[in-house]
């Protein structure tokens, strides 16, 4: 009598089996639409069904669409390549409960645009547009960012949520910022003239 195949091995061929199959056939544009819609998701569908195949393509085609110019999907899950320079990214944040300003930190693309929101409402809050009980409420339950550059700074940062510390910390650097923050474009420039 031949021995039973093991539960795992069987497991393996039939999903195997599915993903061969799924390439064969193609996706059904209504299939598409639903999962574009809402209407199917992982939680409504199975494993290896072409439904769960269509809620998959529209995922990645979500994700694909948000990926800068040449970058490629490892690189926008912060994965860098050797020899890519990062873009500079300024971040108030603490450390080890002290408030720091990096100038220079390389963040991973999704945490310099959680970055961007935080220097955002950091500016409204120095020019008085935001009141600072606002201003902590917005901030102080955001997740902690992790600087991936340059080596002596790498690490997870909270981000500043003390409209004291962060106006301090405004105060002692104005006019000493590089060119690229004070100025990053000609319109902006225009308007601080103004």
């Amino acid at each position: 009598m031949p021995a039973r195949k093991s539960t795992s091995k069987r497991a393996v061929r039939t999903a195997k089996a599915r993903r061969k199959e799924r390439r064969r056939s193609e996706i059904p544009p209504e299939l598409l639409d639903r999962a574009r819609r809402g209407q199917l998701t992982h939680a409504n569908t199975e494993r290896g069904t072409l439904e769960r195949s269509a809620v998959d393509r529209v995922v990645y085609l979500r994700r694909a669409g948000r990926r800068a110019e040449g970058e490629t999907v490892r690189e926008a899950l912060s994965h860098r390549r050797p020899g890519v320079e990062q873009p500079k990214a300024v971040l108030y944040g603490k450390r080890d409960g002290a408030p720091v300003l990096l100038y220079n930190a390389e963040l991973s693309r999704r945490d310099l645009g959680r970055d961007a929101r935080h220097l955002s409402l950091v500016g409204q809050l120095t020019e008085g547009r935001l009141s600072r009980a606002a201003f902590r409420a917005r901030v102080r339950n955001w997740r902690p960012v992790a600087v991936l550059g340059p080596p002596e700074v790498a690490g997870e940062y909270r981000f500043l949520s003390d409209p004291d510390a962060v106006l301090a910390l405004a105060e002692q650097v104005r006019g000493e910022e590089p060119e690229w923050i004070r100025y990053p474009n000609a319109a902006l420039r225009r308007r601080r003239a103004g």
